[in-house]
């Protein structure tokens, strides 16, 4: 019997490929609309410290991919994505708690409805990275 609440793959996967299209959508709106706030000294807080996490989201993003080229590929050594790999597996259970928090700091402007739809994305890539490096490939300490 199934359960109601379960995720297969492949939803992860469409999940997984959708969340950061849609968060360089937002994020470049969200730039846009500085320019529109930017003469009553309107700041992207919430943009900008939900970066510094993201790159290690995208970092995750990019090694899987080149791990998943690699069982294509036949005759590469890839050591060091192993290692990586490895690294990341650990970084991510920090950074998903970290990216959940300064997600839900209230939007700066607080009227960008953009932001909120970029909080939704970062806090799904965090949630779709710690997926892969615990789940897909999980590496143990």
């Amino acid at each position: 019997m199934m359960d109601g609440f379960s995720i297969d793959g492949f939803s992860i996967l469409v999940i997984g490929l959708l969340l950061p299209i849609l968060q360089i959508i937002s994020f470049i709106g969200l730039l846009n609309r500085r320019q529109i706030y930017f003469k009553r000294r309107a700041t992207l807080k919430t943009a900008y410290l939900t970066v510094f996490p993201a790159m290690v989201l995208w970092l995750t993003y990019g090694v899987f991919s080149l791990i998943l080229l690699n069982l294509w590929t036949v005759g590469l050594r890839p050591n060091w994505l192993i290692l990586l790999w490895a690294g990341l597996t650990v970084v991510n259970r920090v950074v998903l708690p970290i990216t959940i928090g300064l997600a839900l700091l209230p939007p700066y402007p607080p009227r960008v409805w953009l932001s909120s739809i970029y909080r939704v994305s970062a806090i799904g890539m965090a949630v779709i990275a710690c997926y892969m490096t615990q789940f897909v490939f999980p590496m143990a300490w």
